[in-house]
């Protein structure tokens, strides 16, 4: 967000950036000035929700240590599309030529 993907074109600053204290705040920030789109958004409140729901869960008892590795593993999937919105990776034949 620091960049100018966004829909003014202006950077947000980092200040506003560090600010936002908890990650759909940051998520809504994101979403409101059009650097991550409708679809992103919503897999980063499903995780989040997965994210609080099992931590609580863990908590309290509910859940063991290992279900929380499931909502870790999506993790991962979000973050390279998050990444590839502003720095599209590829891996293929046409990346590995000599």
């Amino acid at each position: 967000m620091s960049s100018k993907a966004g829909r003014s074109r202006i950077p947000i600053p980092p200040r506003r950036i560090d600010d936002q204290k908890y990650l759909m705040n940051l998520a809504n920030l994101a979403k409101d000035n059009e650097f991550i789109d409708e679809n992103i958004w919503k897999r980063i409140k499903e995780f989040n929700d997965a994210r609080r729901k099992n931590i609580h869960g863990l908590a309290q008892g509910e859940i063991s240590y290992s279900e929380l590795e499931k909502p870790c593993f999506g993790l991962v999937n979000l973050i390279y599309d998050i990444q590839n919105i502003w720095l599209p990776t590829k891996f293929g034949k046409e990346e590995t030529k000599p």
